[in-house]
């Protein structure tokens, strides 16, 4: 197996082309807490600058970008049945 490494600075160029490219989602960086700390929250990203490489927790789940908030399971369609005739 080939292995490369990637410097910092290409690294920063290499994912600005995915981003440039595709949806990217990535941790960001928020606001303050009340305990003035960072709160770090996952979001569209249009730049490598907008991401925090070293978030600790984030607001809210990665998830809801993969998973509907919600799912149809089934439909129903309910027809008027008419009086005298047999099914």
């Amino acid at each position: 197996m080939l292995f490369k490494t990637i410097l910092k600075d290409d690294f920063k160029q290499f994912a600005n082309k995915i981003i440039e490219q595709n949806i990217t989602i990535a941790p960001t960086k928020k606001n303050i807490g009340s305990s003035n700390e960072p709160v770090y929250q996952f979001k569209q990203v249009y730049s490598f600058d907008e991401i925090v490489m070293d978030y600790t927790k984030t607001y809210s789940s990665v998830k809801k970008f993969f998973l509907p908030y919600k799912e149809n399971l089934s439909t129903f369609n309910f027809e008027k049945k008419r009086m005298g005739t047999k099914y």
